[in-house]
């Protein structure tokens, strides 16, 4: 069963990738980005699930969300550009921007 994550958890990772300057280091290096998304992990889970182990994520989890995220920002960006207008972008795109284009 997939993860399922709160806009909480993905805002909070998002400030995380942004605070710690470590959205350079996302390079397509496979082990380097395994030990940055477990950083971001661990400060994420402290954050919202202290006392849940249940729903605590994984270095994997959030890889395959930072892929999904991005994605979704580009597509969203494309479209916006071939249209003109803003799209109704969600919190996490914005985050993702601001992220991206620090």
């Amino acid at each position: 069963m997939p993860a399922v994550f709160s806009d909480e958890e993905v805002v909070t990772f998002l400030a995380f990738v942004r605070e710690t300057n470590t959205f350079k280091a996302i390079d397509g290096r496979v082990q380097r980005n395994i030990e940055v998304f477990n950083r971001l992990t661990q400060l994420t889970n402290d954050r919202h699930h202290q006392d849940n182990d249940k729903n605590k994520k994984t270095g994997e989890q959030w890889t395959t969300k930072w892929k999904s995220l991005k994605k979704r920002f580009l597509d969203e960006k494309i479209k916006e550009n071939q249209s003109g207008l803003l799209s109704s972008i969600c919190v996490y795109l914005i985050g993702l921007s601001r992220t991206i284009y620090q």
